[in-house]
């Protein structure tokens, strides 16, 4: 029995040699390496598509193929049906995303979701010309992000003819103690020449820790003009229906 499994490999590798291709349940190989799962290619000439769905392909290229016999890709998968794909390693789950590191290693990542701000109820009412943390704040976790803001400006008094406010305000990735250092992004600027104006703009933040870092808004040296003087009307305040800051992922 021994010498007989040896004469059978023995065989079986002289044919594989031969012929450079191997196929399983088919006598037409459409690779190196060909298995026709339902037994149903034909005899001659490529499949179809259809007998193509149920076929593994190793090509003389390398490329492997599932449902297709002519991959042109190291991994190309046709199905008809969906999902056609499973990877579960343990770092899986609802609404995740595949995504890979800086050499190539794959994983499941969560899908960032916008990020709003941690609004102040108050926000300020400190002279206009005063650099003046806001008391609203945005944590943002690890990543680039792009951050929309909008917010409404008013003062006490209303500005009158020949006055005006060019307000703008900025980001800080510091503690604020209503002193404004470790500026980043843009600024967002605005201007307040009646009874309202609105400060709006763009920032983007790359928040290069491994962790959650909250950044903070402030009123960052405005230009008064007309010799302005006044209070601000609860600036950055929750208060103010049309104030919105959202921040988007942006890697």
């Amino acid at each position: 029995m021994k010498k007989e499994t040896i004469a059978i490999l023995i065989a079986l590798s002289f044919n594989t040699f031969l012929l450079s291709q191997v196929g399983i349940n088919t006598k037409n190989p459409q690779g190196v390496f060909n298995v026709d799962g339902k037994k149903d290619n034909n005899l001659e000439g490529a499949p179809t598509k259809e007998q193509q769905l149920n076929d593994f392909v190793i090509t003389s290229e390398g490329n492997v193929g599932i449902g297709t016999t002519n991959p042109t890709k190291k991994l190309e998968i046709i199905s008809i049906s969906s999902p056609s794909f499973k990877l579960n390693d343990g770092s899986q789950g609802e609404g995740y995303v595949l995504t890979s590191d800086a050499n190539g290693n794959g994983s499941w990542k969560a899908t960032q979701k916008p990020i709003l701000a941690n609004w102040s109820s108050t926000g300020i009412s400190t002279p206009v010309e005063n650099i003046s943390y806001t008391g609203t704040s945005i944590t943002l976790p690890p990543g680039r992000w792009l951050i929309f803001t909008n917010i409404i400006l008013a003062a006490n008094p209303n500005p009158v003819s020949g006055q005006g406010i060019w307000v703008r305000l900025a980001w800080s990735s510091t503690q604020p103690n209503y002193t404004y250092s470790g500026g980043t992004g843009n600024l967002n600027s605005g201007t307040l020449i009646s009874s309202f104006g609105l400060s709006s703009g763009t920032t983007l933040i790359n928040n290069s820790t491994s962790s959650n870092k909250t950044y903070y808004l402030f009123n960052n040296i405005p230009t008064i003009t007309g010799n302005y003087v006044g209070v601000w009307n609860n600036l950055g305040s929750s208060s103010w229906a049309e104030n919105s800051i959202i921040a988007y992922p942006a890697n």
